[in-house]
């Protein structure tokens, strides 16, 4: 992606995160959710943060990852994943195996986003004042230029409204389902230090 006026380098805001945490983000989504956080990671000059994708149901995510998870000593671990293909089952599922993964050393959440990842991507535009389906939600952050090809992230994605994006969402914790067209990335994004109140 170009550099834009809205994507220029950002000074880090005082997050939760220690300079030298190592932190793993792995994404259950393939191309969106991984150019979202690539992006957060060179814009705020982030590098203890990897990024990876894992396309698989929650229970299977934790699974999958227990190789990449202890090959590196991470800190912290988080599985960004959606509500849309999921049941309330899996999710549990996987919440209790993140659990069982976390160490004295180590925290593993996962960060859902209900009912898709496009409920963070649309509050940096405007609040959402109704229930809306993942193809209402993806539809809408292409029709307002967030998205491009269904997919990928605009080249003039607006970065810079993290902060009316806190405001415009509704929001739930790590290892929490959520109501409809809420999510926990805020939390994920205090945690690697881009922003510091919630």
């Amino acid at each position: 992606m170009s550099a834009k006026s809205n994507r220029q380098r950002r000074k880090r805001k005082e997050g939760s995160r220690k300079a030298n945490d190592r932190i793993l983000i792995i994404a259950q989504g393939s191309v969106t959710e991984i150019e979202y956080f690539n992006e957060l990671k060179s814009l705020y000059r982030l590098p203890g943060i990897q990024i990876i994708n894992e396309s698989h149901s929650p229970e299977n995510i934790v699974k999958k990852s227990k190789n990449a998870i202890s090959r590196e000593e991470f800190d912290k671990v988080y599985f960004v994943v959606d509500v849309d293909a999921s049941s309330k089952n899996q999710l549990e599922q996987g919440f209790a195996q993140a659990r069982k993964l976390s160490t004295r050393n180590r925290t593993c959440q996962f960060i859902v986003s209900n009912e898709c990842f496009e409920v963070w991507l649309l509050a940096h535009h405007s609040k959402l004042t109704h229930v809306y389906t993942r193809a209402t939600l993806s539809a809408k952050a292409n029709t307002l230029g967030l998205l491009e090809n269904k997919k990928h992230l605009a080249e003039s994605f607006p970065f810079h409204n993290l902060d009316q994006a806190m405001k415009n969402v509704k929001m739930h914790g790590p290892n929490e389902i959520g109501s409809k067209n809420s999510t926990a990335i805020p939390h994920l994004l205090k945690a690697i230090g881009v922003m510091k109140d919630l």
